[in-house]
């Protein structure tokens, strides 16, 4: 799609939504908007029991054990991209497998820690939890140095090329920002995404975990 297609498109949804949200301003009440956030939490509740990655594998009630798995998975899939030859890796549907696979990953992290955060809120140690999911935050920059592997430089070994991957992936999902200049559109559209999510998590996720944790030092006195 060209440049003028998308922004004919843009507006068309922007006039869409104005008209909507205008031909609906009498109809919206909190009493509706409740109810539709109920349904979201529901099925996101749903999903956090039934549908995640520890519950498919059977380890719902050995979390420590999954973020385990899940850290050296991701780190074997890392070594495995670094280890394969660029004009192989490039040139299948290798690397669609691969961010299907990363992303899946990435999405059942975020929604189950909302879940846990916002819905169960009922951790079984404010420390353990604490410590998951600084493990989850760091898995995510595991999943989002996939990304970077291919971007980055193909001097150097394998090894080089994935710490240079992980610090360009942990400088932007801490929202330090990528270190030297960005200089294609796929990188920019992966640190806008990824910073995004490094936002959602320091803000919101583990400031939850935090005040958990003083609300636990506080029932002890």
């Amino acid at each position: 799609m060209t440049s003028a297609g998308l922004l004919t498109v843009l507006w068309a949804v922007f006039a869409f939504c104005v008209w909507f949200g205008l031909r609906n301003r009498k109809t919206s009440n909190k009493r509706r908007t409740g109810a539709w956030w109920r349904l979201i939490a529901r099925r996101i509740r749903h999903y956090e029991e039934r549908w995640t990655l520890p519950a498919w594998l059977g380890l719902d009630s050995r979390e420590g054990w999954f973020v385990l798995l899940r850290t050296f998975f991701l780190l074997l899939l890392l070594a495995s991209i670094a280890s394969c030859p660029a004009w192989l890796f490039l040139n299948c549907l290798l690397p669609f497998v691969v961010a299907i696979v990363v992303a899946f990953i990435l999405v059942d992290a975020i929604v189950a820690n909302t879940s846990v955060v916002f819905l169960t809120q009922n951790p079984v140690n404010p420390l353990r939890s604490a410590v998951l999911t600084t493990a989850t935050y760091f898995n995510l920059s595991q999943g989002f140095a996939v990304g970077w592997l291919p971007l980055g430089s193909a001097d150097g070994s394998s090894w080089e090329r994935i710490v240079s991957a992980m610090h360009q992936s942990i400088r932007t999902v801490t929202t330090a920002g990528p270190d030297g200049a960005i200089t294609t559109a796929a990188a920019r559209h992966l640190v806008i995404i990824e910073m995004a999510i490094g936002i959602y998590f320091v803000t919101i996720v583990l400031a939850v975990y935090a005040s958990w944790a003083q609300t636990a030092r506080r029932a002890r006195r």
